[in-house]
């Protein structure tokens, strides 16, 4: 399987998730009230979890393709059926749904909630997608614009891992994966950056599929992909690059681009 679940985790309906999650907010706010609001999450998630009956810290899913394999940790798994991910942050912000989201997805379950202890009143929120595996892995592709020359291979490897894995999942999960595979013993290298008069203006850090070649990953309506793909030609031509392989993932549909 490309997305295993070390702990099984079972789907939920919505009544049986907020049933569990009332359990687990009446420990969320004890625990709060007799630490404060001061400390790391990770003080927050083994406390909360030493008070909760049938809690696992950490609940690992593992993803894996060929020889690409990558483990998360879910911060706190409740009777095998509940997520919970704790935030210790000044506020929610959109990356800590999407961190959720990502899991829930991996997991194929569909309901979710974000706790953040920082706040002098915990901050809480259900997340819920009805996103399945299925409809993840159903996508079209466009790719007339691809140069299969520029990357061999790419093309092929990372339609199959997309097929297996299904799109809407963290794109930095995509972007290592490429990388993988075309360097998979590549470190990150630092480029010098130059201005039009051919200065160099400072430095800034690539994952380079090859010595020439970047990639970007990214998860754009189709509104917007001609005004990105204008700033990624701009972007190109500041840097001593040769080509970009881009990736853009909607939920219907994929588009691979190379641009030179």
């Amino acid at each position: 399987m490309p997305i295993s679940t070390r702990d099984p985790i079972a789907c939920t309906s919505q009544k049986e998730f907020s049933e569990i999650a009332y359990r687990v907010m009446g420990v969320v706010f004890e625990v709060h009230r007799d630490l404060g609001r001061l400390f790391d999450e990770r003080i927050y998630q083994r406390e909360i979890a030493e008070r909760l009956p049938n809690a696992r810290l950490e609940s690992p899913i593992d993803v894996t393709f060929d020889s690409f394999a990558k483990t998360y940790l879910v911060d706190l798994l409740v009777e095998n059926k509940a997520i919970f991910e704790l935030k210790a942050a000044e506020a929610i912000a959109p990356r800590h749904r999407a961190q959720l989201l990502h899991y829930l997805l991996l997991a194929n379950v569909n309901h979710g909630k974000l706790i953040n202890m920082r706040p002098d009143w915990v901050e809480h929120e259900f997340l819920n997608t009805t996103l399945t595996h299925a409809d993840r892995t159903c996508f079209s592709i466009e790719d007339r614009d691809w140069d299969e020359g520029v990357v061999p291979g790419l093309k092929e490897w990372i339609v199959s891992f997309l097929r297996d894995i299904g799109v809407g999942l963290d794109l930095s999960l995509y972007e290592e994966a490429a990388v993988h595979y075309c360097a998979p013993n590549s470190s990150i290298t630092r480029l010098d950056i130059r201005n039009r008069m051919g200065r160099i203006i400072g430095t800034q850090e690539f994952h380079l599929l090859a010595a020439d070649l970047a990639l970007r990953v990214s998860a754009l309506s189709s509104d917007n992909l001609v005004e990105f793909e204008q700033h990624l030609r701009r972007f190109l031509e500041h840097t001593s690059l040769c080509s970009i392989a881009w990736i853009n993932l909607t939920r219907s549909h994929v588009h691979l681009r190379t641009l030179s």
